[in-house]
């Protein structure tokens, strides 16, 4: 399977059609999984997750990319930089870690440290942004650890779960991120 970007105990690969087969689909059906997820609205099938790995392939404005470990190639996530923008030098960040068994682990800081790094270093970007429930705790942690500022409150603009919550908006510039 070929690599992308390489962390210590991750490889953070293409998405495949393969990929559909496993486990993936079915994180979208879980409702922890999806609790943190604005993405998605039940059910998520397996041809959903084909259209999804075909519409990113090749796109200039998306990388997507399966969050796998190094220590058995198991499938644990996705992540991506999204709504690439060329001219603005911006991108949105997005990322799940599907495996109930990796989440708590920093697999996410690890692989969003990684693709972070690389959208600065490589594709010159110069913002990396994402909005996160305001109960999204991992989500925010990760802001904490890559050095992400809270730039705004978007109040009560998704129903999740029977209420409205806040998405809390994160930005980070590449010349704090390369400061660290």
């Amino acid at each position: 399977m070929p690599r992308f970007l390489e962390t210590p105990r991750l490889i953070l690969r293409p998405l495949t059609t393969a990929d559909a087969d496993g486990p993936y689909p079915g994180w979208l059906n879980d409702a922890e999984t999806s609790a943190g997820n604005s993405h998605h609205v039940y059910p998520y099938t397996r041809e959903q997750a084909l259209e999804y790995i075909a519409s990113v392939r090749g796109s200039r404005s998306t990388l997507a990319l399966a969050v796998t470990l190094k220590e058995d190639g198991r499938h644990v996530g996705n992540i991506s930089l999204q709504q690439i923008h060329a001219v603005n030098r911006d991108a949105e960040l997005a990322v799940l870690i599907g495996d109930p068994a990796c989440r708590g682990k920093g697999i996410g800081a690890e692989a969003c440290e990684a693709l972070v790094r690389h959208g600065f270093a490589a594709l010159n970007l110069h913002r990396v942004h994402f909005g996160t429930f305001e109960n999204n705790t991992g989500m925010r942690g990760i802001a904490m650890k890559l050095g992400f500022t809270q730039e705004g409150v978007l109040r009560q603009a998704v129903f999740k779960n029977g209420r409205h919550v806040d998405v809390i908006l994160y930005g980070l510039l590449a010349a704090t991120f390369n400061a660290r």
